[in-house]
């Protein structure tokens, strides 16, 4: 046996639970919206490439006289 509960004891009209939810709307307080109103009026960013800093120095790799001669004897060749 299974019972399912519903808001109305009997189910009322499509129209007359709008009106009963438009009752219950308007007697409770709901916070205003938390979305900054400046946020929309800002400019979208640039989506040109020309604009974006590029960094051309490449990473170079050191390796010590010390590291060097390690990886000689564990047969690592690092040049």
């Amino acid at each position: 046996m299974s019972y399912q509960r519903v808001a109305y004891e009997d189910q009322d009209s499509a129209e007359r639970m709008k009106d009963d939810c438009a009752a219950c709307g308007d007697e409770i307080t709901l916070p205003g919206p938390s979305i900054d109103a400046s946020a929309a009026t800002m400019p979208a960013p640039t989506l040109q490439i020309e604009n974006y800093v590029r960094a051309d120095h490449s990473a170079e790799i050191t390796v010590s006289d010390a590291a060097a001669h390690l990886a000689a004897g564990l047969h690592l060749h690092l040049d």
